[in-house]
């Protein structure tokens, strides 16, 4: 499950969350927006530790699957196959 379904599955924003404690030294509420919105993604090590706060909800792969979905068009676009 990616990051903001689970936020909104548990009542919580990426402002909320980055105010409670345990979640808030992970992050400024502004890089809890850009990691909800895809516009980062956070290191290995905070991974780890949302991995755990989420139960196991959010898993690592989960942050790459927007940035997959968002390339493979683009690399798919750009291949071309001779006859």
């Amino acid at each position: 499950m990616q990051i903001l379904p689970y936020l909104q599955s548990i009542s919580e924003t990426p402002y909320s969350i980055a105010k409670k404690e345990k979640w808030r030294d992970l992050g400024t509420e502004r890089q809890w927006y850009r990691w909800c919105n895809g516009e980062s993604i956070p290191s290995h090590n905070i991974m780890k530790e949302i991995l755990v706060l989420t139960r196991g909800q959010v898993q690592p792969n989960d942050w790459y699957e927007n940035i997959w979905n968002e390339n493979i068009v683009s690399i798919l676009s750009n291949v071309h196959i001779d006859d």
